[in-house]
């Protein structure tokens, strides 16, 4: 504190006049009075200082009129060297009293009248510190007709008080009709022991377009606020915000007041523009709508930031995930433990900044929190705030839970709902358990500082009873192929599959994975509705997109699915990220432990031209003459394939059938037949099989038996004995 001190004496004197009868835009009008006040710090040794306070009436009262003086000190005493009578007034010397006489002692020498328009008291630092100074003051002026007038206020100080007013938006800005202004005490370099602020007092005016005050509001004390430092205004608060007329704007003023009365000397004030018409977005968080239970989990705890997986605890290795989306809103399996996860809040909750500063608005719950309120119809903040949720679940008001505070049942748009007051993210968020299945609508509604409701988000919510394996039917074919008449002619792939593929366990439906969008996330929703999953990326150009449905297949095979994998040498890359990242996961549903265990033919080597199986029965040659791919047919054979070292756990299997080394057309060396005969294209783990040759290059009248001997294989009870009965 000397320090600042001595950078404040640096310039000797700072003084500042303020008055109580100032009618500005910055400046209250307190009481009737006239009165002025400056202060000024003279410094003095040792980094001790004096600090003078000045009273002045105010210029325009009348020469030759006679002045009562009131002052109210800290201490309760009147100011060193000065006398009271008991009820405070001030005495001074008469013109012809005798000066040898103190002015403590009663006598002729004294009165309570004088005409000194100004005082000045003279205040002491010690140890850098100030115990007493004048935090009020009363006039009484007596009039040349024997009339008086009182005028009376706090002392107004710019060095003692101070405070900051913040808002959500800048000077000049259109507002809706509901605003927050907070406002702060800002700590001063002078010490006064025992001061501090109390409360604050704040009006509204309104302005013209040149800024002019052509209204004045009210004071009022923010003493009659649940938060004394908190200014929340609407269209039915006292002072009320109403939209201005063209060419106003609405000004609010504040200024900070003490325990002991002394005032802030200049008010804080903003202004801005009411507009009527604006509404808030009540919005359903889609990026926490999560699940957890036994049908319904995440192996990968990676893709999200940390804060997702814990919206529910985890349950051993599993985590929860996002429901999956359809067309109707969400859905999910159900099962007895699962927990369901969900939030709510409105638009402008979250965001960033750009890197010019200004905001951009994501509502994204992971984001920052921006808490703005952006208007419904023009995405634009109005600058208002969410005061309450309207909340309905099931078609009826949301059940009341203990982290609610004060909620209370109320009827908007011919529904019931229940409000809850948003105070903090408890007011935001639910978990639900021991859920039925079936549909459920979840509905809410925000309503702002303006009082104005949103209109109602809504979603629905389906949990889906597990369908046992004995009531599934059909093959499913997921189509992960993008098409290219070299590589992938589509319509030649499609007629592929639905010829080859077995009608015996029921109808055979196709579904088709948007590289770009959504659906390359399947949902195990939809896989449990089949007895086996046909999936085929025949496209050597992409890789599959197992690894986005990589949780609907685990919970699918995990209840009792059967996966078969057709694919190219780019299936070599989805199964080293699994070995690398889900390591558990690779091993349990494809036997696989690292790189070692495969490997992929070059696009350089076109030596592949048939999968040979056991025996013979099931073998599958490469169509060539008739081949789409012109490669195929110039080099007689096919590159760009996964291969498979051979494991004794396997039940079943394909090995690689490689050209021989005489054959006429690009045949492979000695070394090479020996490397790759000994290879393996397809094999079978679990309740997967695994193909990495896209078998629509094979001959689909091969391709057919030996699908339905694999499928047998996945799929029949007696010859699947790893099946739970």
């Amino acid at each position: 504190m000397p320090r600042l001190l001595r950078v404040c004496l640096c310039f000797i004197l700072l003084a500042g006049l303020f008055s109580c009868d100032k009618r500005m835009p910055t400046q209250p009008e307190h009481g009737s009075g006239a009165l002025h006040f400056s202060e000024e710090i003279l410094p003095l040794e040792n980094d001790e200082y004096i600090y003078r306070q000045s009273v002045e009436a105010g210029p325009e009262l009348q020469e030759g009129l006679l002045f009562c003086w009131k002052v109210e000190t800290l201490s309760g005493e009147a100011p060193s060297g000065w006398f009271a009578n008991p009820d405070g007034w001030l005495w001074f010397r008469t013109s012809e009293g005798d000066s040898n006489i103190p002015l403590s002692q009663p006598g002729a020498h004294r009165t309570l009248w004088t005409s000194r328009s100004k005082l000045d008291f003279d205040f002491y630092s010690l140890d850098g510190k100030l115990r007493d100074l004048i935090v009020k003051v009363e006039l009484r002026v007596k009039k040349a007709d024997g009339t008086t007038s009182d005028y009376h206020c706090g002392f107004k100080s710019e060095r003692l008080l101070s405070s900051r007013l913040e808002t959500d938006f800048t000077e000049g800005a259109v507002t809706g009709a509901g605003l927050e202004f907070r406002l702060h005490e800002i700590v001063q370099n002078i010490y006064v022991e025992g001061l501090s602020g109390s409360h604050f007092m704040f009006r509204l005016n309104i302005l013209n377009n040149r800024l002019e005050v052509i209204s004045e509001g009210e004071w009022h004390s923010s003493l009659e606020l649940r938060d004394a430092y908190r200014v929340k205004l609407g269209l039915n608060t006292e002072p009320a915000l109403s939209p201005n007329a063209v060419g106003q704007y609405t000004q609010f003023e504040s200024y900070l007041v003490s325990r002991q009365g002394l005032e802030e000397a200049n008010p804080k004030s903003i202004y801005f523009r009411v507009r009527d018409g604006f509404q808030p977005q009540a919005l359903i968080y889609g990026q926490t709508l999560v699940g957890l239970g036994q049908n319904h989990y995440s192996i990968d705890n990676t893709l999200h930031k940390p804060e997702f997986y814990n919206l529910i605890p985890q349950n051993g290795n599993r985590f929860n995930r996002l429901l999956w989306e359809n067309e109707t809103g969400w859905e999910a399996i159900h099962s007895p433990d699962l927990k369901l996860h969900l939030q709510w809040g409105f638009s402008g909750q979250f965001g960033g900044t750009f890197p010019g500063g200004e905001l951009d608005v994501t509502n994204n719950p992971f984001d920052h929190e921006l808490n703005l309120c952006v208007d419904a119809n023009t995405g634009t903040s109005y600058y208002s705030q969410v005061d309450y949720f309207y909340l309905r679940f099931n078609a009826a008001p949301f059940p009341t839970q203990p982290h609610f505070v004060n909620p209370i049942q109320v009827t908007h748009a011919g529904k019931t709902w229940l409000r809850v007051k948003n105070l903090d993210h408890n007011a935001q968020s639910h978990i639900f358990s021991g859920l039925s299945p079936g549909d459920y609508q979840f509905e809410v509604c925000v309503v702002d500082a303006q009082g104005t409701v949103s209109e109602a988000a809504t979603t629905t919510i389906s949990l889906k009873p597990k369908v046992p394996f004995a009531n599934r039917s059909g093959i499913l074919i997921v189509d992960d192929s993008r098409g290219d008449l070299s590589l992938s002619p589509e319509e030649y792939v499609n007629n592929f599959y639905n010829t080859v593929i077995p009608t015996q366990w029921g109808a055979v439906q196709r579904y088709e994975i948007d590289p770009y969008g959504a659906s390359r996330n399947i949902s195990s929703v939809l896989l449990q509705q089949f007895k086996a999953v046909v999936w085929h990326s025949d496209n050597s150009m992409y890789a599959p997109n197992l690894y986005y449905s990589m949780d609907a297949l685990e919970i699918y095979l995990d209840m009792e699915g059967a996966l078969l994998i057709s694919s190219t040498y780019k299936l070599a890359t989805y199964l080293q990220t699994i070995c690398d990242y889900y390591p558990s996961y690779a091993a349990s549903r494809f036997g696989l432990h690292g790189s070692q265990d495969f490997g992929v033919l070059p696009t350089t080597k076109h030596y592949f031209i048939r999968s040979e199986a056991p025996q013979n029965q099931g073998n599958m040659n490469l169509r060539i003459d008739n081949a789409f791919n012109s490669n195929v047919r110039l080099r007689q054979g096919l590159c760009g394939i996964s291969w498979f070292n051979y494991k004794s756990s396997w039940p079943y299997y394909h090995r690689f059938g490689c050209k021989a080394v005489d054959h006429p057309v690009y045949p492979p060396s000695q070394e090479e037949y020996d490397l790759y005969s000994n290879k393996y294209v397809g094999y079978q783990h679990g309740r997967i099989f695994v193909f990495g040759v896209p078998l629509s290059y094979l001959e689909p009248q091969d391709v057919a038996p030996a699908v339905a001997i694999i499928l047998n294989r996945l799929l029949e009870p007696s010859k699947t004995s790893w099946r739970r009965k």
